[in-house]
């Protein structure tokens, strides 16, 4: 049986798209998410996109994700045995068992097909070995339970014939009687355990996701006569090789994740004082305390480049030199220009994951996207409207009433002067 032809979405930069407007979030998600992922027709239980207004001009009413079923999962052994597909709350791997046992937790099939449990209020999905999957040194490989994100495909899977399969097939879950496995279908040496019949509404269930994290790293350049040399924030400090983080797009955390002992966020809080040490502790995909110290905003300054501020908007920032080179700490607004012992950096390097939904987010507050929310694709029609009008109907209070967006003068025109003054303000900034 196969399900979920939404769940078959490529995966390199897709559903971390959300709508600056949190009343917009779930209403939004199951076709804002396409956006960045390219694609040119999917369907969606019986619904094309061109239909809905993102990749045409057509709009009808959304129909919204699914509300969970989280179940246990069941599978049905070679020896005909009813078991379960359940994680090892010793370990990061995931195991086969009696259905009885306590590990036995429910699991969620979301809209993009991650299979994820909540443990300890994180959700952690099955994610197939790097080996496999990606450098294929290995023709079989466990898998294991990482924090779920929206942008990696590992994560990612479908039903045929009763089994889960990579979204492209090249690899299946089996299990040798106690753990699970990534591995190709001609392998001989391992269990082939079946998705059990009561299973068939759990798996047709588009369910809401889990949550909504991007996989991403934090990096920043030292920049010398010889070259420049990059850096990624791990712990209290930097290191050259690349570091996984987690960033959750509801909640605003930088995480890292430290196996079954769960998350670790970056953490920072003025105190009233014009700078501080950031640190790192523990955290959940809960929902944050009001006063998140936690929470982090990326500002773009460049292509590559964001400034990170945190609930008191003041910069993360690292030294290049000295004793506590590489080490994060944040800086008072007002303070910020003073700062310059140790030539101090706040610009952090992130994946393109990261720049992509920061893209997207920037030009839907700006109304500049050609789909809702951002009504961009409205202004050329109002520009026309608006000369044939007249100015009792351009009222402000008129438009307001009438959920316009004012109009560009009619005699507006983008000069040369016009230029220049976008030109500078884009170039300027606040010293960070």
């Amino acid at each position: 049986m196969e399900f979920a032809t939404l769940r078959l979405i490529p995966a390199n930069m897709l559903e971390s798209i959300f709508v600056a407007d949190k009343r917009h979030k779930m209403k939004h998600i199951l076709f804002a998410l396409f956006f960045l992922c390219g694609c040119k027709s999917v369907d969606l239980q019986g619904v094309d996109l061109h239909s809905v207004g993102l990749l045409g001009q057509r709009s009808i009413p959304q129909k919204l994700a699914d509300s969970p079923k989280d179940s246990i999962i069941k599978v049905l052994d070679e020896n005909g045995r009813i078991r379960c597909y359940m994680p090892d709350v010793r370990s990061v791997y995931v195991v086969i068992g009696t259905c009885r046992t306590s590990w036995a937790k429910p699991a969620r099939y979301d809209v993009f097909g991650r299979i994820a449990y909540n443990i300890y209020d994180t959700w952690l999905c099955l994610t197939a070995p790097e080996s496999v999957a990606q450098t294929k040194r290995k023709d079989k490989d466990y898998l294991t339970l990482k924090p779920c994100v929206i942008n990696d495909k590992k994560q990612r899977w479908k039903v045929k014939d009763d089994l889960f399969y990579a979204l492209d097939e090249s690899y299946v879950i089996k299990d040798d009687g106690a753990y699970l496995y990534a591995t190709n279908m001609r392998d001989k040496s391992l269990k082939l355990s079946k998705i059990h019949t009561s299973m068939s509404e759990w798996l047709s269930t588009i369910a809401r996701p889990a949550n909504l994290s991007i996989l991403t790293s934090l990096a920043w350049d030292y920049t010398t006569r010889e070259g420049a040399q990059r850096y990624f924030l791990y712990n209290n400090g930097s290191g050259r090789n690349t570091t996984d983080l987690y960033y959750n797009l509801e909640s605003g955390h930088i995480a890292q994740y430290d196996g079954y002992k769960g998350l670790n966020c970056l953490y920072a809080d003025l105190g009233g004082a014009q700078w501080s040490f950031a640190w790192w502790g523990k955290c959940t995909d809960a929902k944050p305390p009001n006063k998140n110290r936690a929470y982090w905003r990326f500002i773009r300054v460049s292509e590559a480049e964001s400034v990170l501020l945190n609930f008191q908007g003041a910069p993360l920032r690292v030294t290049q030199t000295g004793i506590h080179w590489g080490t994060p700490y944040i800086v008072a607004p007002k303070y910020l220009l003073k700062d310059s012992t140790n030539s101090p950096t706040s610009r952090f390097i992130i994946d393109k994951d990261t720049q992509d939904w920061l893209r997207f987010i920037y030009a839907n507050i700006g109304d500049n996207l050609p789909f809702c929310p951002a009504p961009a694709q409205n202004l050329k029609s109002q520009n026309l409207l608006a000369k044939s009008q007249n100015s009792q109907n351009l009222n402000p209070q008129n438009l307001a009433q009438s959920n316009q967006i004012p109009p560009l003068p009619y005699n507006f025109s983008l000069n040369d002067a016009w230029r220049a003054r976008l030109l500078a303000i884009i170039n300027t900034n606040d010293g960070y």
